[in-house]
């Protein structure tokens, strides 16, 4: 529903009133908050059960009397409302009347939900919608939930109301302590409170009975006397309070069995403390080996994790760190090699120049003596049989012929020719091994293995088998055409085979001076060679180079990570010093457990003692108090009392004032009741 304009409608007729109320719980959107001090209306009650089907809220205060247990109150709490009932314990009557829909509008006045008011009761009710009304209704069914729920909890009036009223400003200084006093009470201490509470219960059923509609009449002429003035309730309390004491009787027969009472309670109590005390005792034993076993297994779970850091240290510095360090002075051994290597030396001018002395005539040598034997191989022998043929004289050719260039370049460009190809081979012969000739390095000199020496050596040596091979064909050939030459000559009658050819004196003097010729020839070059490549720098001192790099990187490397070691010894090491740390706390505290044991059970030992004579001593002034016929009546003695003495105070409230003020003033003489209750009963607590 929504409200344009203000509502302020006041119905008396009790039909009238019912549609209204029953039409407006229809129109509810959101939310029903009931407060009733009598519903037994089943129509109404329907109302309220279909809106809770339709998932509206509800809530209802009931007072907890026998008529309002007639409507089954138990279903609607299965679909979701919420029913509090609020029984006659330090309220007065609840009897309040007045329902909030949606909380925008207030139905309120003297109609109680029941058959009853709809058609015997004269009632009136206003309707209303104005804001600041509905908030105060509002906040009186929150007050009325509060309350009810927190007694319903166990909660007792005197700590409820320490907790929710500030009393007023009071003289003793006790009162004041008690009142700002919010600690809670030990075991004993609430031993010693209840057992109060049930002395004072044990006085209390002794009190007899009291004239109600006295005391209701009481209650209205005093409100009447004072225009429902609140400010006057203290003192009517306290009159209420010493008229009640007036009247108690006490005779032989009451002493008696106050006697016999507080001494079984006494005897109760006591054993009660006694075996909680020992209950405590075992717990804190019990508590006490959990404790000191969880120590120890801390301990030796600290013990393990320091075994395990310390072996991860000395690791790290008796292994890791040493084994990267070894590398890094290998790594820089190669590095100073590497370079001392390929330091470029001085020219070595005396075996320069002797090379360059030797190399030439060799040369020369090998030209001028492979230039006779190329005669004696190719053309000796035609020359001899056309000399023979023109019987012309002739010279038998010799290894060293003087005239065999020249001879040879009578033969025209061919001869020549010919003449310098066949020099060439000796010549080439020995300096192949020159063009792929890689000079030993320190490494291949220290190599150990005699069958990979052996290898090299026979590959270094391929010129000289070739030069071998060479030679002898060549000396075999020329020793051959010098026989063939003297038998055509007839200088020798023999014509000589192959193996007779290679005992011949001409065979032995070609192989020797020309394989001598070439070898030294060879060796003179590669010596030559050698001093060029000592200061030539060649691809290998680049490759060199960048293995130096390399090297140089992986020690940067190896630094980091020894660097990141000594960071992670350095943190094993503070790990290890906190966990040494803990350990000696722990041990320091698994020590200290059998001492706080002791000093724990001496400390509920004492209290225990403390207790007893606590008890002793309240009884004994109970029972001081009963042998002087000067019993103490406590406050909760009063409360039948005081809410006779509230209901007339209501009831006069409610004929001289509107519902809404009646009310009102009706809670402010509640709200003084309870103050002065509280005041009275921490006084009470000082006896």
């Amino acid at each position: 529903m929504e409200f344009e304009e203000l509502i302020q409608d006041t119905l008396s007729d009790n039909i009238v009133v019912f549609e209204r109320i029953k039409s407006e719980l229809q129109n509810a959107r959101t939310q029903i908050l009931v407060a009733m001090s009598w519903f037994t209306d089943q129509d109404l009650f329907n109302v309220l059960e279909e809106k809770a089907r339709e998932e509206i809220e509800i809530s209802i205060i009931l007072s907890d009397q026998q008529d309002n247990y007639k409507l089954d109150f138990d279903s609607l709490q299965r679909i979701g409302v919420e029913v509090i009932r609020v029984k006659n314990v330090g309220w007065g009557l609840m009897h309040q009347k007045f329902c909030i829909v949606d909380r925008e509008l207030v139905i309120a006045g003297s109609y109680n939900w029941s058959v009853n008011a709809r058609t015997n009761n004269h009632e009136s009710v206003i309707v209303t919608n104005l804001p600041k009304t509905v908030s105060e209704y509002i906040t009186i069914f929150d007050d009325i939930r509060t309350r009810a729920k927190r007694l319903a909890s166990g909660e007792t009036i005197v700590e409820m109301d320490s907790s929710l009223l500030e009393p007023r400003p009071t003289s003793n200084p006790k009162i004041a302590a008690e009142l700002k006093s919010s600690k809670t009470p030990s075991f004993e201490e609430q031993s010693i409170i209840e057992f109060k509470a049930v002395l004072d219960s044990l006085i209390d059923s002794e009190v007899a009975n009291f004239d109600q509609d006295m005391l209701k009449n009481i209650g209205y002429t005093r409100c009447k006397a004072n225009s429902g003035d609140c400010q006057i309730i203290p003192q009517a309390m306290d009159s209420l309070y010493h008229n009640f004491i007036n009247d108690v009787d006490v005779v032989e027969e009451k002493k008696k069995r106050l006697y016999n009472k507080i001494h079984e309670q006494q005897k109760l109590v006591i054993a009660t403390v006694e075996t909680n005390t020992e209950f405590e005792t075992r717990k804190k034993r019990d508590n006490s080996v959990f404790i000191a076993e969880s120590a120890q297994q801390d301990i030796e779970k600290l013990d393990k994790e320091i075994e395990k850091l310390t072996v991860e240290s000395e690791l790290v510095f008796d292994t890791n760190i040493p084994f990267l360090e070894s590398e890094i002075s290998d790594l820089k051994r190669k590095i100073s090699e590497s370079k001392i290597d390929f330091v470029r030396p001085p020219i070595n001018w005396p075996s320069f120049g002797l090379c360059l002395l030797m190399i030439i005539p060799l040369a020369l040598y090998i030209f001028v003596f492979y230039s006779s034997v190329a005669y004696i191989f190719v053309f000796s022998k035609q020359d001899v049989r056309e000399q023979l043929a023109k019987s012309i004289s002739f010279e038998m050719p010799e290894v060293f012929d003087p005239n065999a260039l020249t001879k040879v370049m009578d033969k025209g460009m061919g001869g020549i020719l010919f003449l310098f190809l066949f020099v060439s081979i000796p010549l080439v012969l020995g300096t192949i091994n020159l063009f792929n000739y890689k000079a030993p390095s320190k490494g291949d000199a220290e190599s150990s293995n005699v069958l990979l020496r052996a290898w090299r050596t026979i590959v270094s040596s391929q010129g000289i088998l070739l030069i071998l091979v060479v030679d002898i064909f060549i000396a075999f050939k020329v020793s051959k055409n010098i026989n063939q030459i003297e038998y055509l000559t007839n200088t020798t009658n023999k014509e000589l085979s192959g193996l007779d050819l290679l005992t011949t004196d001409n065979f032995w003097l070609v192989f020797v001076l020309g394989s001598l010729g070439v070898y030294l020839f060879k060796a003179v070059a590669r010596r030559f060679f050698d001093l060029l490549e000592e200061r030539n720098p060649s691809l290998r001192e680049q490759k060199n180079k960048i293995q130096i790099a390399q090297y140089e990187q992986a020690i940067d490397e190896k630094n980091s990570k020894i660097n990141d070691l000594k960071i992670n010894a350095a943190e094993i090491r503070v790990a290890i010093s906190q966990r040494n740390l803990e350990r000696k706390s722990k041990v320091s505290f698994l020590r200290e457990v059998p001492i706080k044991l002791n000093d724990a059970i001496a400390e509920l030992n004492q209290d225990l003692i403390r207790f007893k004579e606590r008890i002793t001593n309240l009884s004994s002034i109970y029972l001081s108090q009963i042998d002087n016929d000067k019993i103490p009546i406590s406050v909760d003695a009063l409360h039948d009392r005081i809410n006779i003495f509230l209901e007339g105070w209501s009831k006069y409230l409610h004929e001289v004032f509107s519902t809404l003020i009646a009310e009102r003033k009706t809670q402010e003489a509640i709200t003084e009741v309870d103050r002065w209750k509280l005041i009275k009963s921490i006084k009470h607590k000082e006896i």
